[in-house]
Formats: C-alpha cells, structure tokens, sequence
C-alpha cells in the first residue's frame, strides 16, 4: 500500500513543547517535563515536501508504523506537504528518492538500515535535499544527512527488571533478527537489567540473521522450548509480532517492541519498550522549515520522551517498582549508565573496568560482544 497525504494551510507560529509521561501500568507513573524547545519564528511562507520511505507495512505494529503514525502527526501539525511509501525494498529506494526529487521535493526519511547503501549514493547526488536515517555505521557523514537513534537499551534495561522481578525461572528468552551493534545494545542492557535482580539468570538468544524472518519464527520458537522448556518470558528485537501471538497462546509473558501491545494481549503482554517519533520529527521539520537545520548525529536520551517504558501489565503488582524507579531516575539525571563497569563478556574477559564505562561510538558502531549471562543458540535453519 502507497499512501500519500497532503496539506496546504496557512504556516502558523510554531511552539514545540516536548512533554513526556512514562505510565507504568496501575502500579504508579512517571512524570517527566524535560528537555523542553520552543521555536519562537514564524515558520517561512514556503512549503516544503517531507517523503517518509518504511520497508514494513503502515500498518505492521512495528517500527514501520511507528514512524508512520509519527510523521503523519509531524507534517499535520506543520502544515508540511508529505508523502508516505510503505513495503519499500532496498532496491526500490532509488526510484523513490529519484521521483520525489525531481517533484521537488525537499526531505526524505528513510529509517531502516536496509536503506544504506541507498542514502550513501542518493546523500551525495542530491546535496541540495535533507537526508534523514538511522544512525549506523555504514552511513557516512555528510553536510545533508543528519542519523537519529534514542538510548532504548536503557529501557530495556528496565525491562530486564521487570521480567526477572516476575519469573521463578534462571531462563529467559531473546529474538533478535540480525547482530548489528543496535541489537547487541539491546540483549546486553536486557542481560544486565535481569542480573541486577537475578544474578543467576540466564539470557538465550536467537539470531535469524535477516530482518525478513516471519516464516522461521514459530519454528525458532518452538525449537528454542525444546532445549530450554523453563523458560517463561520472550523479548526481542524484530520488526514483527509473531512472538507476541506465541506467548498469548503458549501462556508465556512477553516484552515487546516498538509499540503497544496490551491492547491486543491483555494477559500475555508483560510490558513493552515503545516509540514515539512525533516530537522529534516536529522538531526536525520545524528546524529545516526555518533554515536551521544540522546534519550530524542525534543520540536522543530518555528526557525526550522518544522511546519510554510502556505500560507495565496491571496484574503483576508485585514487580519491583522501586528498583526500577531509582534505575529511572539515574538515567534521567545522567547519574549512572547500563554500560558502566565493571562488565565481564560472556567468555569471562573483562571488557569494561571498575569506573569505566562503553564509550559512546564503541557503543553505537563497534560493540559485538555479549555480556556474562548471555548465550546464542545456534538455530539450523537461521539464513
């Protein structure tokens, strides 16, 4: 589906006030008003075009709908001419960027890795239109070009506390799609957050090694209860909710990812680590409206309210809020970080020592190595 959207208001004085709530379910909530940005300029009397290019459906209940939802919310509110692609292939990418452009176009989107070499070319042949992906090791610097990610391996650190908090079991379960320093984040702040109440718990991962894994899924997870049947909470790290569907009908709980899910599994869904991009694509739009756009690098923290700790199941009352509330609090207030040492690798080498900590590009470009706890089950029919 190709969905295409357009508006052609007056521009109006913009005022970006960026309010965050963390709800954490009927158990007690967080209240954040932080890192506040009011653009005071009457934005120009020119449009500009924003194209928003996603490899998933609209629709997924991923992080292709996530940025859907966001930027429709973003280009409403701004007045700002957009147009949407969804189930864009790498390859497709070109004709897409190619076409907008010579439509006039001024802003494209792109959030997905599988965009990269795509950005890489169109970034450099177009230096005249703002180029917005992921951030990634493969992308290179550029004065258009500006990646974005949000510390969610934080959040995920919280989820590691809640889910061992509930769980009489050492074991739990991890999906991830491919070992890329972003998903290595993840399991490892997740490992962490589960031994800070466990310290014997015990993190099985599986690798599909592609992005595309909707039919290896099921398979994968049955495989992985015939050689850890104690395990009784999933997470992971996919675009898809197949494993959502697994555990609401094998009983398990599960952690999501990307969006909200305890609507859809009222019983299954332990809580879930969410994104909201709509601030931040305000935000940036505004900015390019306004001839202040910077190109670069935008590690977002948790203040920004980009990605937050999604309602925590209601039934389980007896989740341990208070450490997950001080843990909050410490990266809210840039106290303390999950990669701070001293941290042991799965082999026992000490990677990070006592009062040290993962430096910020080893942590985004070149971390590859897992934490103590945490252990990769090899899965045949992995591509």
């Amino acid at each position: 589906m190709k969905v295409k959207i357009e508006w052609y208001l007056p521009c109006v004085m913009l005022a970006c006030l960026i309010v965050v709530s963390i709800t954490f379910g009927a158990i007690y909530f967080y209240n954040v008003k932080l890192d506040v940005e009011v653009l005071d300029r009457i934005p120009s009397p020119k449009k500009i075009k924003a194209m928003l290019l996603v490899d998933g459906a609209y629709n997924d209940q991923g992080w292709s709908q996530a940025h859907v939802d966001a930027f429709i919310e973003a280009i409403d509110q701004l007045q700002v001419i957009g147009e949407i692609h969804d189930n864009v292939q790498g390859d497709e990418c070109y004709n897409f960027i190619k076409h907008f452009v010579e439509q006039g176009g001024d802003v494209i989107v792109a959030p997905s890795a599988k965009y990269n070499q795509c950005l890489n070319e169109s970034v450099a042949k177009y230096p005249s239109i703002k180029f917005l992906g992921i951030i990634d090791p493969k992308l290179a610097p550029s004065p258009n070009l500006l990646t974005f990610f949000a510390k969610a391996y934080q959040v995920r650190y919280l989820t590691g506390i809640i889910a061992a908090s509930i769980s009489d079991s050492d074991s739990f379960g991890f999906f991830v799609a491919t070992k890329t320093p972003e998903s290595v984040r993840a399991i490892n702040a997740y490992a962490l957050g589960l031994r800070s109440v466990n310290p014997h718990a015990k993190l099985y991962v599986i690798d599909f090694n592609t992005w595309d894994a909707k039919d290896l899924e099921v398979p994968a997870l049955d495989y992985l209860f015939e050689v850890h049947p104690d395990i009784k909470v999933l997470s992971y790290h996919m675009t898809s909710h197949y494993i959502d569907q697994y555990c609401d009908i094998m009983g398990l709980k599960c952690i999501s990812y990307n969006i909200s899910k305890s609507d859809n599994y009222p019983l299954s869904n332990l809580t879930s680590i969410e994104w909201n991009w709509g601030g931040f694509y305000k935000i940036i739009l505004s900015r390019i409206i306004n001839n202040s756009f910077e190109p670069g690098e935008l590690l977002l923290s948790l203040r920004f309210g980009t990605v937050r700790l999604g309602h925590v199941n209601r039934m389980l009352s007896f989740v341990n809020t208070s450490l997950v509330d001080h843990k909050m609090s410490d990266f809210l207030q840039n106290k303390k970080d999950v990669f701070d040492g001293p941290l042991f690798d799965n082999q026992g080498k000490l990677r990070v020592p006592l009062g040290g900590t993962v430096s910020r590009s080893d942590l985004l470009y070149n971390i590859d190595w897992y934490v103590d706890g945490v252990e990769e089950v090899p899965y045949e029919n992995a591509k």
